[in-house]
């Protein structure tokens, strides 16, 4: 088999989503297209597509199928698929972990408060949140502007949602 990188992705986008293609069909119609540049055979089509379901991704099994133009598709270093499953594998566990910390150290807490600080200025409204945070509450979010046109009363302000817990 003689293929290159654009091969290899017009094989895989050929096949899409489809779990168990025509791999005679693929073939055909990868052969037929312009863009083809490569020689394959319907056997190398289906290890092709083998290869991106057993790394669990298109760009990993691209860098690990190519490294040349004239790439074999028995090249295929399996133990670094197998060290980048095992790198996601754990990168996720320790995302499980991090989620299950952030969940317990608020799911107990219930909310004895709410409100709303507002001030004109940005350098008020930092002052005015910051001694809400030492009274015990909690920014909700991120800070707002509020244009309220040309009122007497009201004008434009900074505002922050403010939460307390019990």
């Amino acid at each position: 088999m003689r293929i290159n990188e654009n091969d290899i992705r017009l094989i895989i986008k050929t096949i899409g989503n489809i779990r168990n293609p025509k791999y005679e069909l693929v073939h055909k119609s990868v052969i037929r297209n312009d863009s083809f540049s490569g020689d394959v055979s319907v056997e190398d089509a289906e290890e092709i597509h083998k290869k991106v379901q057993e790394v669990g991704g298109i760009d990993l099994a691209v860098k690990l199928l190519f490294d040349s133009s004239t790439t074999d598709i028995s090249t295929l270093d399996s133990k670094r698929a197998d060290d980048y499953i095992v790198e996601k594998t754990t990168r996720q566990t320790e995302l499980n972990s991090l989620k299950e910390m952030m969940t317990t150290s608020t799911e107990h807490r219930s909310v004895s408060g709410y409100m709303v600080v507002s001030e004109k200025l940005i350098y008020d409204i930092s002052e005015k949140v910051n001694r809400k945070i030492a009274e015990g509450w909690e920014p909700l979010g991120g800070i707002g502007f509020a244009a309220l046109g040309a009122s007497p009363i009201g004008g434009n302000a900074y505002i922050q949602s403010m939460i307390k817990y019990r």
